[in-house]
């Protein structure tokens, strides 16, 4: 199955509300498909359905530094905190995502 939108970034990670693994560009990569959002980096994946996906807020790190998303999600198995960092591009990946989760609604 293809993506609908792949994008290269950085992102935060929290395992456990305990451990927070921050990487920076290239080494996150997020996936769009029909059902599902997929955050891959270092060999490892995390995906949600859009379902699972409560809310998308845009995200700064220091103003013009680092802009991205966060999801806001209740799938117990997976981290707390989810935010990929994108390069220019986190308004229009938001309105994607939030446009799945209208339709997965459905």
């Amino acid at each position: 199955m293809e993506p609908i939108y792949k994008e290269r970034g950085g992102g935060w990670v929290d395992y456990k509300k305990a451990i927070m693994l921050q990487l920076t560009w290239p080494f996150v990569t997020i996936y769009l498909y029909e059902n599902k959002v997929v955050i891959s980096y270092r060999g490892k994946e995390f995906d949600l359905k859009y379902n699972e996906i409560k809310e998308v807020k845009l995200s700064y790190w220091i103003p013009f530094i680092a802009e991205g998303i966060r999801l806001v999600h209740n799938n117990p198995e997976r981290p707390h905190l989810l935010r990929f960092w994108s390069l220019g591009h986190s308004k229009k990946l938001k309105k994607l995502i939030q446009e799945k989760m209208s339709t997965s609604a459905l």
